[in-house]
């Protein structure tokens, strides 16, 4: 602003895209900007106007198959907004709700996107009802409270995974399934049943085994599949992760995938 010889009060109208500033100004002033490589600073603005425009993201890990594609949703939202992403990647080991309350201390997030955010869900629910901007993307079902939640439907996509295996002619179809205490196992579970019902094949307890989301417990399902007198002809995995297990053990096996299994 003192370079170009202009208010404050204009020269953020400048850097934040506001109207009604004279034309020959604003260009004079990007100009200056750009000769002086200004990049605007979020805390600063955070500091001046009590807004910081930044959202933060919590993640569980970011080497999940799927995080990547998740924070590409995310980015591409945001890359069209005035607003910028704070990433905080948690371990299984940290205290959630401790990591948040550092996160809420700082004041540096105008608000949270929760990924997966398993026993913290709670306490994020108590703070949106506080007040506190939250969403959360999950597959546990939906929160109490009605904090804002984005979540797949398990027991349809499994349903539409399995009957794409009836249409190929299976009849023999096991399941490997998710870890023990997770609602989306069970949603695909009974996905699984209800399109083996549909087609009139009762489920066989001897095709469902209990996996555990991990490429080697997929493995050692498949070898238990593989091994019944009469092995499946086809294996319905709850998890990109144990169905890379489950072609390891194939080709293990000698079975060649899609043609045996």
């Amino acid at each position: 602003a003192k370079t170009a010889g202009v208010s404050k009060a204009t020269g953020s109208r400048v850097i934040n895209q506001k109207p009604d500033v004279d034309p020959a100004t604003r260009t004079r002033i990007l100009q200056i900007m750009n000769e002086q490589g200004f990049v605007p600073s979020a805390t600063a603005a955070g500091l001046a106007g009590g807004r910081t425009r930044l959202i933060g993201v919590l993640v569980p890990s970011l080497t999940w198959p799927l995080m990547p594609e998740i924070m590409r949703g995310i980015g591409e939202i945001v890359e069209h907004s005035p607003y910028e992403l704070i990433l905080y990647s948690i371990s299984h080991e940290q205290d959630r709700s401790a990591v948040i309350d550092r996160i809420l201390a700082a004041k540096l997030a105008e608000g949270l996107i929760a990924v997966y955010p398993g026993q913290a869900t709670g306490y994020l629910s108590d703070l949106h009802a506080a007040g506190y901007p939250v969403v959360m993307l999950d597959d546990q079902g939906e929160p109490i409270g009605g904090t804002p939640w984005v979540g797949p439907d398990n027991r349809i996509g499994a349903y539409t995974a399995v009957k794409h295996l009836l249409r190929l002619g299976h009849r023999r179809i096991g399941h490997i399934k998710g870890r023990i205490g997770y609602q989306c196992s069970e949603d695909r579970y009974e996905g699984y049943c209800d399109a083996l019902i549909e087609a009139g094949i009762t489920p066989d307890p001897a095709l469902v085994v209990q996996g555990d989301f991990l490429v080697s417990g997929g493995a050692s399902c498949a070898k238990q599949l593989f091994a019944l007198p009469q092995r499946p002809t086809a294996i319905f995995a709850a998890s990109d992760d144990m169905a890379s297990g489950v072609l390891g053990a194939a080709a293990e096996a000698g079975l060649h995938v899609p043609d045996d299994v």
